[in-house]
């Protein structure tokens, strides 16, 4: 089972939070972008530098958060078929 379909099973089986090690990690952004894309799914990256980003979708506003704990909240608010990427959180953990 690839990624992808690791993945895939996780949200659908409506798991919370997924925690994913990798040295790859743009390989790994580009394989759940590319599942939100087949599945209707938004996908949204959170990361330090560049806070909420839109990787997949319908165009809207973005959740506004400069802080880890705000980017929580934020995530908390969403409605819908979100998923959300949160790029080198381990940091603030």
């Amino acid at each position: 089972m690839g990624i992808q379909d690791e993945i895939d099973a996780y949200l659908r089986s409506r798991v919370t939070l997924v925690c994913v090690a990798s040295y790859e990690e743009e390989q790994v952004v580009a394989q759940v972008q590319r599942l939100c894309e087949r599945t209707g799914r938004t996908l949204l990256l959170w990361d330090h530098a560049d806070f909420f980003q839109r990787l997949s979708g319908p165009d809207g506003p973005l959740p506004q958060a400069k802080d880890p704990l705000t980017a929580l909240e934020a995530v908390e608010k969403l409605d819908g078929a979100v998923t959300v990427l949160l790029r080198d959180f381990h940091q603030c953990w």
